[in-house]
């Protein structure tokens, strides 16, 4: 027993004398001093320093070059009133539509909305009568009476103002015109040239009413000689001894008839 302690201390300090770095003269630690127990008493003299450094450097350089040129060109050739000007018109009868026969004031269009919402002017000119605020469109026109329906209006009347519609529908129907050169308005062919004097036949009126008798055959003569002699221009009276009567002459009237018992 006491043999094999023996033993065990032997080996054990041949361990440490080769494997602790304990012993003297250890040859693999040549910094080693000796051994002062069990304790590692090794001085670190490792003094490597790391010297790296990153010398790169960033050459990268941006050299884009902007090549977007503005080759816009301003063809306007009018004048430049401003981006917010506009045309306002006079409404003189302040129905909010403007005077059509106004030029129009060029004005910034603030401006204009205040004369707008004043009622003095308007940014149209639709108005056909800005006397009128009742009235903006349809305006009336003179319509001339056309008593012998030929398309003209008499001469001799003053006419009559309504709105072009009413007027439009009346000459359709032949009754008024929209103009006044007729000079004649009872002879649907004269409406010009009523200075001139032409021939007529000029039948009898014995009995003065007006009509020429039907038998007669007429002179020709001017109009203003058959009315001074006491003729007519035309013969249509059937019984031209009786100024009641010119027309159905051949047609015998109901009279009333009465007894005559005495017979006489």
């Amino acid at each position: 027993m006491e043999a094999t302690m023996s033993f065990m201390k032997f080996m054990f300090l041949l361990w440490t004398f080769f494997f602790g770095g304990g012993g003297p003269g250890n040859p693999g630690d040549p910094g080693d001093t000796g051994d002062t127990g069990f304790a590692d008493t090794d001085t670190d003299t490792d003094t490597d320093t790391d010297t790296d450094t990153d010398t790169d450097t960033d050459t990268d350089t941006d050299t884009d070059t902007d090549t977007d040129t503005d080759t816009d060109t301003d063809t306007d050739t009018g004048i430049d009133t401003g981006s917010g000007d506009v045309l306002c018109y006079i409404d003189g009868d302040g129905d909010g539509y403007g005077d059509e026969n106004a030029d129009g004031v060029l004005m910034p269009a603030d401006d204009c909305d205040v004369l707008v919402n004043a009622g003095a002017y308007s940014l149209d000119n639709l108005d056909c009568d800005d006397e009128d605020d009742s009235v903006f469109e349809n305006c009336g026109v003179i319509c001339y009476i056309d008593a012998d329906g030929d398309g003209y209006g008499d001469e001799n009347d003053a006419g009559v103002d309504m709105p072009v519609d009413d007027c439009d529908a009346l000459v359709t129907a032949g009754t008024y015109s929209l103009t006044s050169d007729d000079c004649d308005d009872e002879d649907d062919s004269v409406f010009e040239n009523c200075d001139v004097v032409s021939d007529v036949l000029c039948y009898e009126d014995d009995d003065g009413d007006g009509y020429g008798d039907e038998n007669d055959a007429g002179v020709v003569i001017s109009e203003s000689t058959c009315t001074l002699i006491g003729g007519s221009v035309n013969n249509d009276d059937c019984n031209d001894e009786d100024d009641s009567i010119f027309e159905d002459c051949d047609i015998v009237p109901d009279v009333l008839c009465y007894e005559d018992d005495d017979g006489d």
